[in-house]
């Protein structure tokens, strides 16, 4: 993983495996904080729900056991660090840190709940539920889910109703009933109404709302459930377009909103059903809820405090890259002396093309002998145009040429006129040159491929950045994190059984399978008067 990747993403592998959560919003009401010290017991409720490779690894190990401990120590880190900078009180980051704490409870009441249920979570929450949850009529609602799951889409078209006066009279006569005097409207289960002259409907509104009873109580609750996600939803755009992840202006589309309004209600329906149920879901639930909330929290924070202020500082100047090569000739030596040869065997008079040919590493002419043709101005990096245009046809350059891809002996042809892309002509010239690359292979690594040097000593600059940035912020920042957790090795997947009478037959030994019975016999030659067979 690059520099710039592994300050970005710290411990991102853990975050989204190891929970098996998505990262939703919540409102933890003091919950989350900043997170100074992991214990052994954390450790591995942290590992637990990783992958059946990943535990195996760890369990196998010790090393990668203490790199992931100090993977996590560097990352929460980095989100104290962006707590002490101010970065949870921005308003849109409080709102998203807020809301974790309601999804992680949600999920995690939802694995007690269902989990003989082998559902997606939160799939038992039924459409009437989030109706409920957004004040509307739950039957209607059903309908509206059944009209979106018809064929093609369409919703279902709605009846029309003749008027009264043309109504279908029934064959049979109705006996005649006396008029009833209007009935009082049904109170729905668990609100009470309270009949009240219209003048002072709106006192008695208040009034219920204020103490919690009726109706108003109800309504209530749907406008606060109504604020939040407004707020929630104002604070993901801005918090998508601090990412990068939305052009600054542009709209969520209807699609997405509906989306996440039905995902929030879900959340909101479990996180307020655990809440009520705290007492009996147990206090080992609580603390994993609690622990599970903060490694989120963090997450965000180390994730927008790095892009903003420590993605930066990372940065390499050409310069700096330059500077460190010239300091350090060794990594060089070897292709240096290559092209130092090539180039003396092009000045004493060797033949251009086929010396190309034989040393050149550039796939685009090696097999034309070095040759690029009609290469308008400006085409090639600057250094390598500068010294073939400064040659006269037929003349090699005294010098070796070097650019981020390694060392040119160059050769010009000629110089003229080509076409441009837009059919006009424009000056140009042919080229013929000899690449000696200096790509690189690190040493201390033998898994990694080579790589052009310019990009090793890139790389190699930052991860000293890097190390310095997470220096500096562990010193300000001490976390305690174990390393003495175990971690159990899943037991390996056996391999399925072929049912009775479908196993192979036992093979002969080796050597032996490919060998005939009998060696094959040659056909026999024609007689002479007998006119060859040439079909098969």
């Amino acid at each position: 993983m690059s520099s710039k990747g592994k300050i970005l993403i710290l411990f991102a592998a853990i975050i989204a495996g190891g929970f098996g959560l998505v990262l939703w919003k919540g409102k933890p009401g003091g919950h989350g904080g900043a997170l100074t010290k992991v214990t052994k017991e954390e450790m591995e409720m942290l590992v637990k729900d990783l992958n059946p490779m990943q535990q195996r690894m760890l369990a196998e190990s010790p090393d990668q056991k203490k790199e992931l401990a100090k993977n996590l120590q560097e990352f929460l880190a980095i989100a104290s660090q962006a707590r002490k900078e101010g970065y949870a009180d921005k308003p849109e980051v409080k709102e998203e840190l807020e809301y974790m704490h309601k999804a992680i409870l949600a999920l995690s009441y939802d694995k007690v709940k269902n989990k003989d249920k082998p559902m997606p979570p939160l799939s038992m929450i039924t459409e009437a539920q989030v109706a409920e949850f957004w004040g509307e009529d739950p039957a209607k609602a059903a309908e509206k889910k059944e009209g979106e799951m018809q064929p093609g889409g369409m919703p279902p078209q709605p009846q029309q109703q003749q008027p009264p006066a043309q109504q279908p009279q029934p064959e049979q006569a109705q006996p005649k009933e006396e008029p009833k005097e209007a009935e009082a409207p049904k109170a729905k289960p668990s609100q009470l109404v309270i009949a009240a002259p219209a003048e002072s409907e709106g006192f008695f509104a208040s009034l219920m709302e204020k103490i919690g009873l009726g109706s108003a109580s109800a309504a209530a609750k749907v406008r606060r459930h109504e604020a939040d996600f407004k707020k929630f939803l104002d604070a993901q755009k801005k918090l998508e377009t601090e990412k990068g992840q939305r052009p600054e202006g542009q709209e969520m589309s209807p699609e997405q909103i509906q989306q996440m309004r039905d995902s929030f209600a879900r959340f909101s329906i479990y996180a307020e059903e655990a809440e009520s149920k705290m007492d009996e879901l147990g206090e080992e639930f609580a603390k994993k809820v609690e622990f599970q909330t903060k490694i989120q929290q963090s997450q965000l924070l180390a994730q927008l405090y790095a892009k903003e202020k420590l993605v930066p500082q990372l940065e390499v100047k050409e310069k700096d890259i330059e500077k460190y090569i010239a300091d350090h000739p060794e990594l060089l030596k070897e292709q240096k002396a290559k092209a130092d040869d090539v180039l003396k065997k092009a000045k004493d008079g060797g033949d251009f093309e086929a010396l190309a040919k034989e040393f050149s590493e550039d796939p685009g002419s090696k097999e034309k002998g070095g040759l690029y043709e009609d290469v308008p101005l400006g085409q090639m990096v600057p250094a390598f145009e500068k010294a073939a245009l400064a040659l006269e046809p037929g003349q090699v350059a005294p010098e070796l040429v070097k650019t981020k891809f390694g060392y040119h002996i160059i050769q010009l042809v000629k110089k003229g006129k080509a076409k441009g892309p837009d059919g006009k002509e424009v000056d140009a010239y042919d080229a013929r040159h000899i690449l000696i690359s200096t790509t690189y292979k690190d040493p201390a690594n033998p898994m990694q491929q080579e790589m052009p040097l310019d990009a090793y000593v890139d790389g190699l600059l930052k991860k000293e950045k890097q190390d310095k940035i997470l220096a500096d912020i562990l010193k300000n920042n001490p976390i305690e994190v174990a390393t003495d957790f175990t971690v159990e090795a899943p037991p390996m997947p056996q391999q399925p059984q072929m049912p009775p009478g479908a196993q192979l037959p036992p093979q002969p030994p080796a050597g032996e399978q490919d060998q005939p019975d009998e060696a094959p016999k040659e056909a026999p030659e024609p007689k002479k008067d007998e006119p060859k067979n040439d079909k098969k």
